[in-house]
């Protein structure tokens, strides 16, 4: 009986053991989507609401383990925030640079642009996919993919 306990014991732990550190959580992915879109902000205030995933997907490349985690979400940019200024990293350079002389705070165009500022209260609907990666540490994010929706969020 004993060494059915024991045996039962082994077993247990080693399918445990390839539960341990299991799949990153909906925190962990809403965090790397605050900190990206900060980055591209220079750190504006946002709020993310409605964070939510739609999908995701265990990978590893070598011994190294990554998760796909898709999510949608709901930003409330400042009032006055261009949120086309949103991900311009996925321009092409000459784009990107236009772009982000037109999202500076120290050149505005925008007064007969086709880009119009955030009223108060007005959000908008994202949508991508954030890679994250198993380290001693916990889960992090390792590249951030925003989409901005056209269409404006539902309140």
């Amino acid at each position: 009986m004993t060494v059915l306990k024991v045996l039962l014991t082994g077993c247990a732990v080693f399918a445990l053991a390839g539960c341990s550190g299991g799949t990153p959580g909906e925190a962990d992915a809403q965090t790397a989507l605050a900190e990206e879109i900060a980055r591209q902000t220079d750190n504006a205030v946002v709020s993310i609401a409605g964070f939510r995933k739609t999908d995701g997907q265990d990978t590893s490349e070598g011994e190294v383990r990554s998760y796909r985690f898709f999510y949608e979400a709901t930003v409330n940019f400042p009032e006055g925030y261009f949120s086309q200024c949103l991900n311009t990293d996925s321009l092409a350079p000459m784009e990107r640079f236009q772009m982000g002389m037109m999202c500076s705070q120290r050149f505005t165009p925008f007064d007969t642009g086709p880009f119009r500022p955030q009223q108060p209260g007005a959000a908008v609907n994202v949508r991508g996919e954030i890679r994250l990666q198993r380290t001693e540490q916990g889960w992090i994010s390792d590249r951030v993919m925003i989409q901005r929706s056209d269409q404006p969020a539902s309140r």
